[in-house]
């Protein structure tokens, strides 16, 4: 009996209750790329920066998550407990894109990390395949709208 208690105990550790859910997602800006512009929610506390897309089902084909940092620097991500492929792009201070990686798979152990050859202060998750529909480059620009900002 001391082992299911411990076991059930521990299972929500390991995997967490967090199914986060389009209907409960907040959007706190966009960003316009080439002229389209896509609602994206802001991850800017601790927390949220290091949860991320994790353990969600789905991200809206015109919406992405938008992390952002108090300085430029190489932020390095990966895509552990994310369920669904991803491109991530990273940018800088002026709003230019400096560097991008397309289609990356979801991860749910040894997952590997990604990280910018350039300094960045602003980091982009999209759906797979967005970039390139959006005809996404490095040097490309993004124009960020924060609320309340």
């Amino acid at each position: 009996m001391g082992i299911i208690v411990l076991i059930m105990i521990m299972i929500p550790i390991y995997y967490p209750v967090q199914t986060s859910t389009e209907s409960n997602r907040v959007i706190e800006g966009s960003v316009t790329i080439n002229g389209k512009i896509l609602e994206v929610e802001i991850s800017d506390e601790p927390d949220e920066k290091s949860r991320g897309l994790m353990f969600r089902e789905s991200l809206s084909r015109d919406t992405g998550m938008l992390f952002l940092f108090d300085k430029e620097g190489f932020y390095s991500f990966w895509m552990m407990n994310v369920n669904f492929n991803l491109d991530i792009i990273w940018i800088n201070s002026n709003g230019n894109v400096v560097h991008i990686e397309r289609d990356l798979p979801s991860c749910f152990m040894s997952c590997p990390t990604y990280a910018p050859r350039e300094s960045a202060r602003y980091v982009l998750e999209l759906n797979s395949g967005v970039a390139n529909e959006l005809g996404l480059l490095v040097g490309s620009f993004v124009g960020i709208n924060i609320q309340n900002e």
